[in-house]
């Protein structure tokens, strides 16, 4: 997963000076925090979950529409083995 926020979608210095928020529609992100620190950390943990609820699930498990999600966050992303 690539650590560049602006490569994930739209990097939006709210007018809210409080928070920092980064969007992508297609792969269904939307997350905001108080610091870029804590966006990144908040769009890592909801990638780990679009990935396990859509892009790891059986195809007969997933609507038409949760299926198309499943293929854009296949053609974006690729899983990483964690070294142990």
């Amino acid at each position: 997963m690539d650590d560049n926020l602006e490569s994930i979608g739209v990097l939006d210095l709210s007018p809210d000076p409080r928070f920092v928020r980064v969007e992508d529609p297609s792969l269904g992100l939307d997350a905001f925090a108080g610091t870029v620190s804590d966006l990144h950390d908040e769009v890592a943990e909801d990638l780990v979950m679009l990935w396990k609820h859509y892009a790891m699930a059986p195809d007969a498990n997933l609507s038409p529409k949760a299926l198309e999600q499943k293929h854009r966050l296949l053609a974006v992303m690729e899983e990483v083995p964690v070294a142990s």
